[in-house]
């Protein structure tokens, strides 16, 4: 019945572009219509080329039938969002970080959705917050920036100063979001029938329940009264205990409306944008591919050059104890402020021999001396090698240079800028992983759209939220707890019984109820992304052993943040595990009567 409706539709909507008079005009006159028929004047054709391709194509052909499609259709799926808006933007975002499941030629061009959305008039934005506030622009704002700062599927923002001084950004809905969204979401829900019916992505099953979900949080989102109370709830609840880490906007309550929201600026670049420019910077390819990351090619950037005589990665051999180190004293300092002077829990053992060595050191002098030594030594290295640097550069000036200090010279400073931008591109991941998996084990809102264009770096380092349209409440403390034990079950690397147990005391129902599934899909979800995979045989083993039947809501938001967080990491040439950075908020939360932090 699904599918009749879809073509049912279609075929109207068909009729009005082939030139049937009555379709015509009902299309020409219709704007929820016209919005359709623009739709499907791409996705028709686009579904029915890869289609074809599924089903008609020999196994053998199909790879490089389906990189010709990628290459057709990414920029014009592209154009085609920037053109409708909506809650198409909003898709496009979130594909666009996730190169674990989109291909990459489309995610290299929607995620220029994060920042280079159109924006609507100043006249048209002017008018709309006039009429919320019921006075003129200047009655409230000093300056108001005729430039948005940003646009996106539900408005736009324009930075502003109020008449005491303070600066402040102010969000704007377009008065035509509301039928847009549902004009949209109707279609989307066309093309899940028609994927459904043909049957063309494994592990389809659990689908509806993931749209569903969605379709309700993204309704959410155009109350901005219900934003600003997420804002304040969540600020309330993260500020103190990430003072050092994060900064999140409070709002101005006398100039939000439910559809003006008016906050204090926090000033800085997108995240995703100022670590890709360094990197571009020091000479990393920012465009390998999801394959060459996680197989470990593109993304060593420090490997040896036998042309140099010595390789970066060997003279950055000695930061490595560093790194690792730097990791679990943000891990066990955030958890616990005491732990700067109390006994810390003992450091989790890493694989391979640092991992080892690390492991050993902590239990047997404590995680806080560890933490001083390996920054004296840390402090110790980088001032003798940028002293050498120094003399060499001295020298250089005063025409004493030999060709092989010039040499070394230049590949050191290039490695310890490296350095520094890995180490601090991984801090920041972790923060933002620390930050929302204690939302999600240690009070009862999260936000669930943690996307690139969400996040600012800040000029002090900290990370800037912004956004909190979309945020997910769960009030069952039952429930906060199946989801702690699955990802702890995945964190702690569990057998395929333990983690299938706690697969399926999280809520998820499969058809065969198999075990080896069960833990393979909850590894899907929060642990690393391994070459297998990518591999496609891999998955249709996967979907061969069995499939979702049922995929628990409260689960739906929470996959939502952790595939974002992960898509980021991706992106950036990081590879994360979400179950191994949320497992500390898990086992917190498992080892109290409430949570670790938030009231229930």
């Amino acid at each position: 019945m699904a599918l009749i409706g879809v073509i049912t539709r279609r075929v109207l909507l068909a009729a009005g572009l082939t030139g049937a008079t009555s379709g015509a005009v009902y299309v020409s006159t219709d704007p929820g219509a016209r919005r359709e028929a623009r739709f499907w004047g791409l996705l028709a054709p686009l579904l029915a080329k890869y289609f074809w391709v599924f089903k008609f194509v020999k196994d053998e052909d199909k790879a490089e039938k389906f990189t010709a499609l990628h290459d057709m259709y990414a920029e014009p799926v592209y154009q085609l969002f920037v053109d409708l808006g909506g809650l198409y933007v909003k898709l496009g975002q979130a594909m666009s970080v996730r190169p674990d499941v989109v291909p990459w030629q489309y995610c290299e061009q929607l995620k220029k959705l994060q920042s280079d959305v159109p924006g609507r008039s100043f006249e048209e934005i002017r008018e709309i917050v006039e009429h919320e506030l019921g006075a003129p622009l200047t009655e409230h704002y000093a300056t108001f920036d005729e430039t948005h700062v940003g646009a996106a599927s539900v408005g736009q923002a324009h930075r502003a100063t109020l008449r005491s001084g303070e600066e402040v950004v102010v969000k704007v809905q377009y008065p035509d979001v509301s039928w847009k969204f549902v004009v949209d979401l109707r279609c989307m829900g066309d093309v899940l029938d028609f994927i459904l019916w043909c049957d063309a992505i494994d592990g389809i099953d659990e689908f509806p329940v993931y749209y569903t979900e969605l379709r309700d949080q993204s309704m959410l989102e155009l109350d901005y009264n219900l934003e600003r109370a997420n804002l304040e709830e969540i600020g309330a609840s993260i500020r103190d205990i990430f003072k050092r880490d994060i900064a999140v906007p409070q709002s101005i309550p006398a100039l939000c409306t439910d559809k003006l929201l008016t906050m204090t600026y926090l000033p800085g670049p997108k995240l995703e944008h100022e670590i890709l420019r360094r990197m571009a910077s020091l000479g990393i390819n920012v465009n390998g591919k999801l394959d060459d990351l996680i197989r470990g090619t593109a993304h060593k950037v420090h490997k040896a050059d036998p042309a140099n005589g010595v390789g970066a990665e060997s003279e950055l051999a000695s930061q490595n104890l560093m790194d690792m180190v730097s990791v679990e004293e943000d891990a066990i300092l955030k958890m616990d402020p005491a732990a700067a002077t109390e006994p810390s829990p003992p450091v989790v053992p890493r694989t391979g021999v640092w991992g080892q060595v690390l492991s050993r050191l902590a239990s047997t002098i404590g995680p806080r001396i560890l933490f001083s030594l390996a920054r004296t030594w840390q402090w110790a290295y980088d001032g003798t090698v940028w002293a050498v640097l120094g003399c060499a550069q001295r020298l250089a000036a005063l025409g004493l240079s030999w060709h092989n200090l010039d040499a070394w010279a230049e590949r050191q400073t290039l490695a310890m800028r490296t350095q520094a931008n890995q180490r601090d591109t991984r801090q920041w991941l972790d923060t933002l992983l620390d930050v929302h998996g204690y939302e999600i084990f240690c009070t009862q809102l999260f936000n669930a759209d943690p996307h690139p264009g969400n996040i600012i770096l800040m000029p002090d380092n900290r990370l800037g939220l912004i956004d909190y349209g979309q945020c997910k409440r769960i009030r069952d403390p039952r429930v906060r707890r199946q989801v702690a034990r699955l990802v702890v079950a995945v964190a702690d690397n569990g057998t395929d019984e333990e983690i299938a147990e706690a697969f399926r005391a999280a809520g998820f129902l499969t058809k065969n109820d198999s075990t080896f599934f069960a833990a393979a899909f909850a590894r899907l979800l929060f642990g690393h992304i391994t070459a297998d995979m990518l591999d496609v045989r891999w998955h249709r083993k996967l979907h061969r052993a069995d499939r979702v039947t049922y995929f628990p809501a409260e689960m739906i938001m929470v996959y939502r943040v952790a595939g974002l967080l992960r898509g980021l990491g991706l992106a950036l040439q990081q590879d994360l595990s979400v179950g191994t950075a949320w497992a500390k908020y898990a086992r917190t939360l498992l080892d109290t009567e409430d949570t670790c932090g938030g009231d229930l």
